[in-house]
């Protein structure tokens, strides 16, 4: 792609505004220098890397990467084996922070499900190197500052220190204090050559015993080091010495570990920049408003709605730009300020965009297919020092786009044949117009000259296009209608601007029948279409209203129908538990009654009778249910366990559970509590069970029920209890065998077992279990 073309179409401009939302400098650069991709792949890769970055954004806010600085330099110069000092090793800890924070937003895991596989190829190869960061900063307090925890050894030496200024500060306090006062010039201590010292006045310079560091400006003061403290002082300079040593020991040991990671941290540089530059394409698009074009390789371009990027997209007006499939030219007309450039513009810079991987200001479903080169001229190069007038200017870009053109090319030409005799500048317009169709190459003309425009109407695979000018208020509407020439609306605009009337009647006088038809005619046609467009744009709206009161309809619809079958299986759920309470009840009242009756025969046959009724009642309401009452919108909890025939399930529309009693196809015919109903598999989870006590039936659902007691564990009193009340479930659950596992022992279980299944109207006959159901351990019924 030429440089000029970049230039032209103030694609410069929008790198630099792009790059305007990059945090560090290395991405900016990338930006600026971003070029278009030349194979679709590589195109492709990056469009899939700025659509993961909006979707996180929209989910997560923008990447935790402000105020980010790469510290690639320090690295590299650690990696020499150089020593960093406390700010550049600050530098490197905040940045492996920065990196574990990226690395965190990216891989964290949140309520929307997103796919963002490139982003997280990035979190992946991200080291992580926080136990280094963590001794970084432990060590180093500040830019200028190693802590004392970096070593017991510093810390040793910092104390001494401390210790050392005391007494020194001790001993120079009492110097200037008591009798010596009078020798001093003010009562306060000071340092000179970094040696502590006192203020003495000239006078008494030979009254102190001590080394003089300096004096005064004006020589009335002599700064004094007293000889008491010299041995303090040198053992002070000997501790800041030895603590710059053990400074410098330490940088080094930590300047080695980030040798030792430089390649990781390197790579971890590098991947922030790179996110940096992608977080920055995809801010740009989404505040813009930008979505992603199809990228093909058809030769066609489709743009819905596109607008120039650079201009504001409250007030810059949309418009449709299709070229490549029924034609291959475009050549558009219309009045001055119209348009027509930034329509060329708009069309260059969408192309341009889209090839270097980036969004594009049009609607969603846009496409743009892969080209080899654009070509513009547009605007006036016109060169005084090369003596080039604006004609000429044009000739030679026009020249050098005829020699580079061909298939695959988009050239963009910007009043073409103009500065030049009309009828001359016409006819050399319509011979460029076919050798750039004859190449291959798509091209977007804009023009004055009627003869063009009816080239556009006689030549194969050209078509007219016009930016639409309202005569009424007279100004341009900015708006691209293709299919249709326009007009220069000449004697319009000059009406407007003040021009004589019988002047523009003379001009109009003036002009040809035919081009006097053929603007009549443009003019006809151009009424029409708005028609036809206000027309179109009404029934689309009665279209739009109609799909929405559908829409409404349809939910309003679909929420009373989830109503109503909400509140039918409600209201059977609670007849269901109304009956399971009664039965509970009822067995309750039978078990006292049977006490004080002594298990007579008339006890007995109302035992029986209240069993069947009660079982006739549950039949009755699982006939009341509906196959679908249980069923609901809810979505499917996830990946289902195979389920089949005796499976435990549990129901999350009802918080119920149940049991299967058949399976067909998607769905599965289940007991829940008395009733059944048949359910969709998908509505179904197999249910989790927990550790129960140490018999398996406690109270549990007849629907629930399992063909085997075990009772081991209780004592003889409870028997009678658990195995009526398990008799009774089984008999409402319609079971006709079922093993009571009470263990051999002594036989005292067994016995009060026999006593139950004796006095038990359910139960038509009972042996003890062969060898392999449990021996004497056990003893099997048969349920009448």
């Amino acid at each position: 792609m030429l440089d000029k073309t970049y230039r032209t179409l103030e694609f410069d401009t929008l790198r630099e505004i792009i790059a305007g939302y990059a945090e560090t400098e290395a991405a900016k650069k990338d930006i600026r220098s971003m070029e278009v991709f030349t194979e679709i792949r590589p195109l492709l890769s990056r469009l899939d890397e700025i659509s993961e970055a909006l979707e996180l954004m929209r989910v997560k806010g923008r990447i935790p990467l402000s105020g980010y600085v790469p510290a690639t330099e320090l690295i590299t110069h650690a990696h020499k084996g150089g020593s960093l000092r406390e700010g550049a090793l600050l530098r490197i800890s905040r940045n492996i922070r920065y990196a574990l924070q990226v690395k965190q937003y990216i891989e964290k895991k949140t309520n929307v499900t997103l796919n963002c596989p490139l982003l997280e190829e990035y979190a992946f190869e991200t080291g992580d190197f926080t136990s280094l960061g963590k001794e970084i900063d432990r060590a180093i307090v500040s830019e200028d500052e190693v802590s004392d925890a970096a070593s017991a050894e510093l810390a040793r030496i910092r104390r001494r220190m401390r210790q050392t200024n005391s007494s020194i500060k001790e001993k120079l306090r009492s110097s200037v204090s008591g009798a010596s006062e009078k020798y001093m010039q003010d009562g306060f201590i000071t340092m000179r050559g970094g040696r502590y010292v006192v203020p003495v006045k000239s006078e008494y310079r030979s009254s102190v015993e001590g080394i003089v560091h300096d004096t005064s400006q004006s020589g009335n003061t002599y700064f004094i080091e007293p000889q008491a403290v010299v041995n303090l002082n040198n053992e002070l300079k000997q501790l800041e010495i030895a603590e710059q040593r053990e400074i410098d020991r330490i940088l080094a040991e930590l300047s080695s570990r980030v040798e030792a990671n430089a390649t990781g941290l390197g790579h971890n540089e590098e991947i922030m920049v790179a996110l940096d530059g992608i977080f920055a394409r995809a801010s740009y698009a989404y505040e813009h408003e930008h979505t992603r074009a199809a990228i093909t390789e058809d030769g066609i371009i489709d743009l819905k709605k596109a607008r120039h990027p650079l201009l504001d997209k409250k007030t810059a007006v949309p418009s449709d730009i299709s070229i490549g499939e029924s034609y291959t030219q475009i050549v558009i007309t219309g009045p001055n300020t119209g348009g027509k450039t930034v329509t060329l513009k708009c069309l260059g810079l969408c192309c341009l965009m889209a090839q270097s991987g980036l969004f594009i200001p049009a609607n969603e479903g846009s496409s743009v297919c892969m080209l080899k080169d654009i070509f513009a001229d547009i605007g006036d190069e016109q060169s005084i020092a090369q003596s080039l007038s604006t004609f000429s200017s044009h000739m030679v870009n026009i020249a050098e786009i005829l020699s580079l053109m061909g298939e695959g090319s988009l050239v963009l030409l910007d009043e073409l044949g103009a500065g030049t005799d009309p009828s001359e500048g016409a006819a050399l317009a319509k011979a460029i117009l076919r050798r750039i169709k004859d190449s291959g190459a798509l091209c977007v003309a804009t023009t004055h000259y009627n003869e063009i425009k009816q080239y556009a109407l006689t030549e194969s695979g050209a078509v007219n296009a016009s930016v639409e000018f309202d005569t009424v208020n007279l100004r341009p509407t900015y708006r691209l209608s293709i299919g249709l020439p326009g007009r220069s609306n000449a004697f319009e605009i000059s009406r407007r601007l003040g021009l004589s009337e019988d002047i523009i009647q003379e001009a109009a006088a003036d002009m040809s029948i035919s081009d006097v038809r053929f603007e009549d005619m443009i003019s006809s046609l151009q009424k029409k279409l708005t028609q036809t467009q206000r027309m179109t744009d009404e029934a689309r709206r009665l279209r739009d209203e109609a799909r929405e009161s559908a829409d409404t309809l349809r939910r309003e619809l679909e929420r009373y129908q989830k109503s109503r079958d909400e509140q039918y299986a409600r209201a059977v759920t609670e007849a269901k538990k109304i009956l399971s309470d009664a039965r509970e009840e009822t067995r309750r009242i039978l078990s006292e009654a049977q006490k004080l009756s002594g298990g007579s025969a008339d006890f007995q046959r109302m035992r029986s009778e209240i069993t069947r009724s009660l079982k006739e009642e549950s039949d009755r309401l699982s006939e009341l249910m509906p196959e679908n009452a249980l069923s609901t919108n809810a979505p499917p909890s996830g990946e289902q366990k195979k389920l089949s025939r005796n499976d435990e399930v549990h129901i999350p529309s009802l918080n119920a559970d149940g049991t299967i009693l058949e399976v067909e196809g998607d769905s599965a015919l289940v007991q829940v509590g008395m009733i059944k109903t048949r359910l969709p598999l998908s509505r179904l989870e197999a249910k989790k069970h927990t550790k129960q006590k140490s018999f398996s039936y406690t109270g549990m659902k007849s629907a629930t029920i399992s063909p085997k007691l075990d009772i081991r564990g209780i004592t003889a009193s409870e028997v009678p209890l658990e195995v009526e009340k398990y008799l009774d479930d089984c008999a409402l659950a319609g079971l006709k065998s079922v093993t009571i596992v009470h263990g051999k022992g002594n036989g005292i279980l067994r016995k009060a077992v026999a006593e139950v299944l004796d006095s038990n109207p359910s139960v038509e006959s009972y042996r003890t279990a062969g060898l392999n159901e449990g021996s004497t351990g056990a003893t099997v019924v048969t349920l009448k």
